[in-house]
């Protein structure tokens, strides 16, 4: 019996599109089907350079394909919550950037509407799933229970893109560097 390719729909083509993309054109069962962005130009662009045979500017569409099981969320967080709710409405499997939203009502609507839809919600920490952080976690699991954490890594002026230093739409550097939140909050 063959097994189906998974019908992935990738919502937001900044940068990290292209790290998600890559991994998904290696993976065998899996089918980019559509690329969205508000951006034209950037939707093109990640069509073409990864082979996708569509593109559109319009979530909705890609929500209303009946071809696609999942999405990938990767638009600014302000816009998460809206997507993510939208995507579950519509039966979709959901993998959303981090961080989840910008508010625990948002965060609360976003898990309302995906256990209504009986849909999965993945948030993209993935700092704890490495081969490093593992060690560490068995290493801390040794010795005991950490009290101090800093952080070498952090992004000092944040990404390069706009919205992440908007209020509305990104929160700033903090949230942007919420990856070590999360690593820091699993190690202790």
């Amino acid at each position: 019996m063959r097994k189906r390719k998974v019908g992935v729909g990738v919502i937001g083509c900044g940068g990290i599109s292209g790290a998600h993309l890559s991994t998904m054109a290696s993976l065998k069962d899996v089918e980019v089907r559509v690329v969205c962005d508000i951006d034209e130009e950037r939707a093109k662009r990640r069509s073409e350079e990864f082979n996708v045979p569509r593109w559109t500017t319009k979530y909705d569409e890609v929500l209303a394909d009946d071809k696609i099981h999942a999405v990938f969320v990767l638009v600014p967080q302000g816009k998460h919550a809206e997507v993510v709710v939208a995507a579950a409405q519509a039966g979709k499997h959901i993998f959303c950037e981090k961080p989840m939203a910008m508010s625990v009502a948002e965060c609360r609507a976003m898990n309302e509407a995906v256990k209504k839809a009986k849909v999965i919600l993945q948030i993209g920490y993935v700092m704890r799933f490495s081969e490093d952080a593992q060690k560490i976690k068995d290493w801390l699991n040794r010795i005991g229970r950490p009290v101090v954490f800093r952080d070498l890594w952090a992004v000092v002026r944040g990404s390069p893109a706009r919205w992440v230093h908007d209020a509305q739409m990104g929160g700033g550097t903090l949230w942007e560097n919420s990856h070590w939140i999360d690593f820091m909050n699993w190690l202790f």
